[in-house]
């Protein structure tokens, strides 16, 4: 039998705990930031995480991390996949279940993540994609 690597789980890092994590992510949030950021910085990241207006979610070691928001809207709630980094062995995909979970908790009805990377639909072939268009002015 060949041995499989366990499951990582998302854990919610509460929020009067972000300071003690934030140097784990900072300099990842910053690379994240000038590759693929629309304009945010990490120190927005930070402020919106102790503010309570989104939610960092981590691996034990935080190789792996989600920054999640909710955003709400007169028909209802979708759950945001603000910002994700993972650095471990397993691939992005194996947290999907877990997100999914974590809208259904806050009352969500979508799981909605925005990428210029193509190819999330066959690591997960459930999703729906709807094309975003737009022009910077």
């Amino acid at each position: 039998m060949i041995p499989q690597e366990p499951v990582l789980q998302l854990e919610m890092i509460p929020t009067d705990y972000v300071r003690v994590v934030w140097p784990m992510v900072v300099d990842r949030m910053k690379t994240l930031a000038s590759e693929y950021g629309d304009g945010w910085i990490a120190e927005d990241v930070f402020v919106d995480l102790v503010a309570g207006g989104a939610y960092l979610w981590g691996t034990e070691n935080l190789e792996g991390f989600v920054v999640l928001t909710i955003l709400t809207a007169p028909w209802g709630k979708d759950l945001n996949v603000w910002i994700a980094d993972n650095e471990t062995l397993q691939r992005a995909a194996v947290y999907w279940e877990q997100l999914k979970q974590i809208a259904r908790d806050n009352g969500c009805q979508r799981v909605v993540f925005e990428s210029e990377r193509e190819g999330f639909t066959k690591a997960i072939p459930s999703l729906e994609v709807r094309y975003r268009y737009f022009e910077i002015v």
